[in-house]
């Protein structure tokens, strides 16, 4: 529906949890840009979105291109994230090489909250779709599972201790603005709304 600078020709609004779409234009000078192109054409209508100096993103373009690759995400704040290596080729001694990299990685961590799981993910993904539970030696389960995702970048993590449930807290300039208590469903290690898990937020 982007049909210029800072302009679409309709819009969606939710109320009452249900989405609505109105069709009227809209403008905003500034917009929170949540927006990840997946080919040219995604490419050319985001450009033709931001294409005035006059409109700008609410978010830092170089905040989210650190944050939506987990690996940059490792390699810039490498004291304070969980240690992270990528998979690039689908052969078991290049997999076995990456494991037993990541294995003197976390052994290097100053954390102690690790199992000798593993977590495979989508390296650039999101809402928990293609995250797998890896077996210590699993190195056959990655092979498969990168063969069935050819198109997929992968990345490995250790598996984190925890009980089904993760806290997350948001800062902006050191204050604290939310947190809130993700829980996995019954059955599942994934605490992601998408994967049935659930939020509770608490009062601060």
């Amino acid at each position: 529906d982007i049909i210029g600078p800072g302009r679409a020709s309709s819009y969606w609004i939710i109320k009452d949890k249900h989405w609505t779409k109105i069709m009227r234009p809209a403008f905003s000078k500034q917009i929170f840009d949540k927006f990840s192109p997946k080919n040219l054409k995604d490419a050319k209508t985001r450009a033709k979105l931001f294409s005035s100096f006059d409109i700008s993103p609410y978010n830092s373009k170089e905040i989210f291109e650190m944050f939506f690759d987990k690996q940059n995400t490792y390699d810039s704040h490498p004291s304070c994230t969980i240690p992270t290596l990528s998979l690039t080729t689908p052969t078991l001694s290049h997999i076995k090489s990456q494991c037993q990299k990541l294995s003197i990685l976390t052994k290097l961590s100053s954390s102690s909250d690790y199992t000798t799981q593993l977590i495979m993910k989508d390296r650039f993904g999101a809402g928990g779709w293609h995250v797998y539970k890896i077996a210590p030696y699993g190195y056959a389960k990655i092979l498969s599972i990168m063969q069935k995702n050819p198109k997929i970048s992968f990345i490995i993590q250790p598996f984190t201790l925890f009980d089904a449930k993760d806290i997350r807290l948001i800062y902006i300039n050191g204050k604290l603005l939310q947190s809130y208590f993700r829980t996995a469903a019954r059955g599942n290690f994934r605490c992601n709304e998408h994967q049935g898990g659930t939020s509770t937020y608490i009062n601060l």
